[in-house]
């Protein structure tokens, strides 16, 4: 199933590095870590590229727990190409209520905006173009998503 992996690197606010897999060299970019009075938050790293997160999970760092998944969001239409290749049938989902936001869980806002843009490309969304709140919410209202952070 594709997925959009987020990868973190704890400790660190941005990682530039190389990362080795079966002889395969790929260099990579963790940015936006943070260190605020609420706590923590590692450099990250998000990707929707089945090569890149192979070569990520196969690496050294990862597999000695420096380089780690902060979270999975699973690609909207995905589950139903996999239920459609699944052996025993499924119970259809809820129907979603008419109008209703699409609800998304993401870690943080931009990974919101990384959503918008990768989802809405037609509408050429861009980092600058929703930076201001207002921006974002109308961009988020005019999709019909609802962005759910965790706590």
């Amino acid at each position: 199933m594709k997925a959009i992996k987020i990868y973190g690197i704890r400790g660190l606010l941005e990682w530039h590095g190389i990362l080795t897999s079966n002889g395969v060299k790929m260099k990579v970019d963790f940015t936006n870590g943070s260190v605020t009075a609420y706590g923590v938050a590692p450099a990250t790293l998000m990707t929707k590229d089945d090569l890149t997160q192979h070569i990520i999970e196969n690496s050294d760092q990862f597999k000695s727990g420096r380089i780690h998944i902060e979270k999975v969001i699973p690609l909207p239409g995905e589950e139903k190409e996999d239920a459609a290749n699944a052996t025993e049938p499924e119970a259809a989902p809820a129907s979603p209520i008419e109008g209703a936001p699409l609800k998304v869980e993401v870690s943080d806002k931009m990974a919101a905006v990384e959503y918008l843009k990768e989802h809405f490309a037609e509408k050429e969304y861009t980092s600058v173009k929703l930076r201001t709140k207002s921006a974002f919410d109308a961009a988020c209202k005019e999709c019909g998503v609802e962005f759910v952070y965790p706590l």
